[in-house]
């Protein structure tokens, strides 16, 4: 099938994963542990430090270019094999430790979430932040490791529900940085060795736990475990992984739709409804569950999971002929619910965002009641639509699509005319579970009852293991 079109449901190895962990047993005995640059966000999240305003990061950069210029282009091409060398990394390290001296620790401390807000969360690695919700729901001990610091990982943490965080530490006097590491630098078998004593603290099961990483520095760390996984690996991992029958995961990116191409679809989606045949959706395939809901009746408030700014895109060729002929209404977030009934009662459908405000991961945030009074006043069912995927091919604050495949579940109507208010609150809980549940499973319900604990905004937490 062409581009912008639909494709029949295929087996996902991701999902496959998700099943074979639900499936598995419950409890905080077994851990399932992290690694966190290439793993859980694409890339290495320094660089997202290094572009930051308001730190000192050109100065830095500078320096580096002054001194050490062999080591800059080093460190470079390691980040672009995504396997710097050990030796560099050490003496990258020991640089940025004596940049630091002297400054106050609240420095970094007050940028890491906005990094992580403006930058990383658009780099989280959808299949990877449903491992992590996966393991949650099973009640297992959630572990993210990494040679990186507190202030690069500690935000992503707190966003996905991972309580506990074993990273390498700037040593911090009375506020300020003494330009020393405040422990190993978690990399090798130091990090293996980490975790073999989290986990001889804790009375965890090493040989039924799990873990996750994306290159060869890592085979120590991946060893440690009766369940590796190589995620995206680089050439070292994925034949060592082959070799050892590890499993090996693609949870990977497409390639980068041409330049420019996202500003017009979304200027032509705004300006215009499409001509026949005419996609906007150039590169991205859509894999489609539940296709016969969409048109099963009608009029219907149409209820969606807003992440990316391509969900317009999705939505209106799911619906094709009618968002050409201007039949559906696109409601934003703050927009008069009055004007959704009218045109309900007139036998147009409408399009409402789920949430109260787009979430920086896929984790569903609060549920608006919006949809549900709109859909109760005007008598018309609510049709849950879960997009999956769709932050790897343009996530937030991005300035260019992939290729790739989007998942879309479109769920059974929902009669909600009867409820009353209480009802009415317990319903909008239910139906933001099932969007929990069809983003890390991929399908409508769970082989294992929700969790409550994975629901939710993580808010700050107590944290062990370097905290």
């Amino acid at each position: 099938m062409g581009s912008g079109g639909r494709s029949e449901a295929l087996t996902d190895p991701t999902d496959s994963h998700i099943t074979e962990i639900l499936r598995g047993p419950d409890g905080p005995h077994i851990a399932a542990f992290f690694d966190f640059d290439g793993t859980l966000v694409d890339g290495l999240s320094f660089t997202a430090f290094l572009r930051r305003p308001g730190l000192p990061s050109k100065a830095l950069l500078g320096g580096l270019l002054r001194t050490r210029p062999i080591l800059f282009w080093r460190l470079a091409r390691g980040a672009l094999r995504a396997e710097p060398s050990d030796d560099d990394v050490r003496a990258a390290y020991d640089l940025v430790l004596g940049f630091w001296c002297g400054h106050r620790e609240e420095i970094l401390q007050r940028h890491a979430h906005e990094v992580f807000a403006l930058d990383l969360a658009a780099r989280l690695r959808h299949g990877t932040w449903s491992f992590v919700q996966a393991h949650r729901r099973k009640g297992h001990t959630v572990v993210l490791v990494s040679s990186a610091t507190r202030y690069q990982i500690a935000p992503a943490a707190d966003e996905l529900g991972i309580d506990h965080l074993l990273c390498s530490e700037m040593e911090v006097e009375e506020g300020t940085f003494t330009g020393r590491l405040g422990g190993p630098l978690l990399r090798g078998k130091a990090k293996a060795s980490a975790v073999g004593e989290f986990a001889a603290s804790r009375g965890i099961d090493l040989r039924a736990s799990h873990a996750y990483a994306d290159t060869a520095d890592d085979v120590p760390f991946l060893e440690t475990v009766g369940h590796p996984c190589a995620i995206c690996p680089a050439d070292g991992l994925s034949s060592l992984a082959a070799e050892r029958g590890w499993a090996c995961l693609p949870v990977s990116r497409g390639p980068l739709v041409r330049p420019g191409h996202r500003g017009r679809t979304m200027r032509r989606l705004k300006r215009r409804p499409m001509a026949d045949g005419e996609s906007p959706l150039a590169g991205i395939r859509l894999r489609v569950d539940g296709a016969r809901f969409l048109s099963e009746r009608r009029p219907v408030v149409f209820l969606l999971n807003h992440r990316s700014p391509l969900d317009p895109a999705v939505i209106a060729e799911l619906l094709g002929p009618d968002h050409r002929h201007g039949d559906v209404l696109f409601m934003g977030r703050g927009a008069e619910p009055g004007i959704a009934v009218d045109r309900l009662s007139r036998g147009h459908s409408v399009v409402i965002a789920s949430e109260r405000t787009r979430s920086l991961t896929p984790m569903p945030g609060p549920f608006a009641n919006t949809a549900f009074l709109i859909a109760r006043s005007a008598g018309v069912p609510v049709v849950p639509v879960v997009i999956r995927d769709i932050d790897c091919l343009l996530p937030c604050n991005t300035a260019a699509a992939r290729a790739g495949t989007v998942h879309v579940v479109v769920h059974e109507p929902m009669d909600i005319t009867g409820d009353d208010a209480v009802e009415a609150s317990t319903r909008i809980e239910e139906v933001r579970r099932l969007y929990v549940d069809t983003l890390i499973t991929g399908s409508p319900s769970s082989p294992v009852k929700p969790v409550t604990a994975v629901l939710g905004a993580a808010s700050a937490r107590g944290r062990a293991g370097g905290a």
